[in-house]
């Protein structure tokens, strides 16, 4: 009992210790209280993807294609987006990627390199010369190849993929993940799809008459002549056999002999030749029933912003006829160094996007707290609360927007930030400016904002008209620590900065 006694008084303590130390994790978590939580690391950001989220099924010396890890792996939350995948292509100089189909409908973007790709519809076979800002749709179930015809750049293209058989899963297993596409002509690695087909089904299939090893030397050897001397008749029928064997697996040698990989080295010349029957984006396009087949440049359009601060790209259906058969947008954002694309949130649309090139920081707000499973607070006597989630960004890192969620990003000083975004559901979306001359509170009349702000009429005015610039603004002054202290130092708030 005296033991008891002695004991009882840290007991309690580090009872207590441990239910305040609980207490204030569940605060940070989930923003409970007067005060909002600091940002959360990345690494508990479901909506933010570094290069280890990206899977490479397919690499070796002359290029690779990385595939995203399905949205849904990293949380509930992104289930609206669940059959999509994003990937990143990248071919050496004078590389190109084996003939392949997906699974999947594609829509294309030439982030820089200059390619020409080769598509084996039903009806017909199309060529496109490709460069920096071109986008092409590519359909399911499309054979296509695609050669960088630079000698000097690489080759990158990004890819939204909408995945047909299976809810985000890019057919056919291939080491354990499911990225695989298809290929016809394979070797080792990738195979042939035809080497899995029975011998019967391909001597049909191609009225290839394949004779069977096992039958060919008792057929042979029935037909010699006994007066033959011994090592004639062994010579004849070693040579026999040999042939046999390449009888055999003719098929399997025609589409299986390639031994080097998904991507493989072409010569110049043979890649002129191809790119001379190729038309490209500045040309009027071939068309199938009055539809535009060919790729669209993204960057012919008049920019949607365009100031100091940099640039927006924007092309829809109504630019491209293509992107209405899956509901795509896509957009290209340009942010000078030390300049901010000022908070907005869709109202419909799913913005996936890609850091093409560049440093800086992305703060995004959510009502859902930070869980990777997707659950956030589901009590319904709480008062809303948001989560501000944030992430340092550098080339590779992918980046999820859903509808509603207000977001804003940063380009560290001293470099400019260019962003790659496709979006999903885009064709009755609406972008909602929260901040700059396009801020949608301007649109209120002086008796709603009487009404609804409880600030003087003087200071809410000042705050909404203050900003001038519109889309991308000049960033958080004095938001990052010295150069000497690192990139990963946290920005301040922006939307603090923009006044919220």
């Amino acid at each position: 009992m005296a033991k008891l006694a002695t004991l009882l008084p840290l007991l309690l303590f580090l009872l207590t210790a441990s239910l305040v130390l609980s207490r204030n994790t569940d605060r940070e978590q989930y923003g409970e209280g007067g005060e909002h939580p600091e940002s959360e690391q990345s690494s508990n950001n479901p909506f933010f993807f570094d290069e280890k989220s990206f899977r490479t099924p397919l690499k070796n010396q002359e290029g690779n294609l990385r595939i995203l890890d399905r949205f849904t792996q990293r949380s509930h939350l992104l289930r609206g987006i669940e059959n999509y995948r994003l990937a990143v292509l990248e071919a050496n100089p004078n590389a190109a990627l084996m003939p392949t189909h997906y699974d999947t409908d594609e829509i294309l973007f030439v982030v820089a390199g200059r390619a020409t790709i080769t598509l084996m519809r039903k009806e017909n076979k199309e060529s496109y010369n490709l460069r920096k800002g071109d986008i092409l749709r590519v359909e399911a179930g499309t054979t296509h190849y695609i050669i960088n015809r630079d000698n000097k750049e690489q080759l990158f293209i990004a890819k939204l993929m909408e995945t047909i058989s299976v809810p985000g899963q890019v057919q056919v297993k291939f080491t354990g993940m499911d990225h695989m596409p298809f290929f016809g002509i394979g070797g080792r690695n990738p195979e042939s799809y035809y080497t899995s087909f029975s011998k019967n089904i391909l001597e049909a299939a191609f009225n290839v008459t394949i004779l069977h090893f096992e039958q060919a030397p008792f057929n042979f050897l029935s037909l010699l002549n006994d007066s033959l001397p011994l090592s004639l008749s062994l010579s004849t029928t070693i040579c026999c056999v040999f042939h046999l064997q390449t009888e055999d697996d003719k098929v399997r040698k025609v589409f299986g002999e390639n031994q080097e990989g998904a991507f493989l080295s072409v010569p110049q010349e043979k890649i002129r030749q191809i790119a001379q029957q190729a038309s490209s984006s500045s040309e009027e396009g071939r068309t199938h029933g009055g539809r535009r087949r060919g790729p669209f440049n993204l960057f012919e359009k008049h920019p949607t912003y365009s100031n100091q601060h940099g640039q927006i790209y924007e092309v829809d259906s109504s630019d491209y006829p293509a992107l209405q058969a899956q509901d795509i947008s896509v957009a290209y954002a340009i942010i000078r160094g030390g300049s901010m694309l000022a908070p907005y949130y869709n109202s419909k649309a799913f913005k996936v996007a890609l850091v093409v090139d560049g440093k800086g920081h992305w703060e995004l707000v959510s009502p859902y707290g930070s869980a990777r499973s997707g659950e956030g607070r589901e009590s319904q006597e709480e008062s809303v609360s948001y989560q501000r989630l944030s992430a340092e960004l550098s080339d590779g890192n992918g980046l999820v927007v859903p509808p509603g969620h207000p977001s804003a990003i940063v380009a560290e000083r001293g470099q400019d930030l260019r962003v790659l975004c496709f979006g999903i559901n885009a064709e009755e979306n609406q972008e909602h400016r929260l901040a700059g001359r396009d801020n949608i509170y301007n649109k209120m009349n002086k008796a709603e904002r009487e009404i609804f702000f409880k600030a003087p009429e003087t200071e809410v005015r000042e705050v909404l008209n203050a900003q001038r610039d519109a889309g991308i603004v000049e960033g958080p002054k004095g938001s990052q620590e010295s150069e000497g202290e690192g990139h990963g130092r946290a920005f301040q708030s922006i939307l603090g900065f923009a006044g919220f």
